[in-house]
């Protein structure tokens, strides 16, 4: 293959060892953060030899090229690598994107990095059951000079709420901080009802609490809910965690 550099030759040379894709990666990663067209070259040439000796590529392995493409101006080259991960099926992570849309922005290219490209993405990769990576998305919006609107916190917030409520909880603190609260009524109150489905009564009162705070009232369905669940004799000692003014339910069978 002739692969210029001393590194690259010794890895085709080399028999009595077999790299991984771990160590192809730090290769990529080394030859291609340094801008240079004739490193990213080579670098697309070791990807070919990755292939060639049946070592499959990673996100880790892919995203070193795609950004040495960005950063020598080759952004169509860049895109390729991109939809070759997608076409050997292989998920690009919040490294990739964040690195595909960073590269774009700076090249002045026609991509329009708005809070619904990002909302888009991160609902992608929570459907895809990668929540840690849909969670470090969302926190790098506000990087590229973006504010989070109510369809991205909700977004999240339904996904956090079958999670942990801390987590919930901070977002929902941060959702308040941005001034982002026309629809925290609705939140709430979905909230509460997952709650009472789990049958976790002592964080559905804590919503209820903070319903009352606000000075808003709970629906009509968080209603029903509550007299349907308090209806059953297991549920009634429970009455108790609730703000005063659902003190009726402690009776609502007799």
């Amino acid at each position: 293959m002739g692969l210029g550099t001393p590194a690259l030759q010794y890895s085709e040379q080399v028999t009595w060892v077999e790299p991984d894709c771990f160590t192809y990666g730090l290769l990529l990663d080394y030859l291609c953060k340094n801008g240079r067209c004739r490193r990213v070259i080579e670098s697309q040439r070791l990807t070919d030899l990755m292939e060639h000796v049946g070592v499959r590529p990673s996100a880790f392995s892919y995203t070193p090229l795609m950004y040495g493409y960005c950063l020598t101006g080759r952004m169509d080259e860049a895109k390729k690598v991109f939809d070759g991960m997608v076409s050997i099926d292989l998920s690009p992570d919040e490294v990739t994107y964040n690195t595909l849309l960073h590269c774009c922005w700076k090249a002045g290219r026609d991509l329009q990095l708005n809070i619904v490209t990002f909302t888009i993405m991160i609902g992608a990769l929570l459907k895809g059951d990668r929540k840690e990576d849909a969670m470090d998305l969302f926190a790098s919006i506000s990087a590229y000079g973006l504010v989070l609107n109510i369809e991205t916190y909700r977004l999240m917030a339904e996904n956090l709420i079958e999670g942990s409520l801390e987590e919930f909880d901070g977002l929902f603190a941060a959702m308040e901080k941005s001034c982002t609260v026309p629809d925290s009524y609705y939140m709430l109150n979905s909230l509460v009802r997952r709650l009472l489905r789990r049958g976790d009564i002592s964080s559905a009162g804590a919503y209820l609490y903070k319903l009352d705070e606000k000075n808003f009232s709970i629906e009509a369905s968080t209603a029903s809910m509550l007299i349907s669940l308090f209806s059953r004799e297991e549920y009634q000692n429970q009455a108790k965690s609730l703000p005063e003014k659902y003190c009726f339910l402690n009776g609502s069978n007799k």
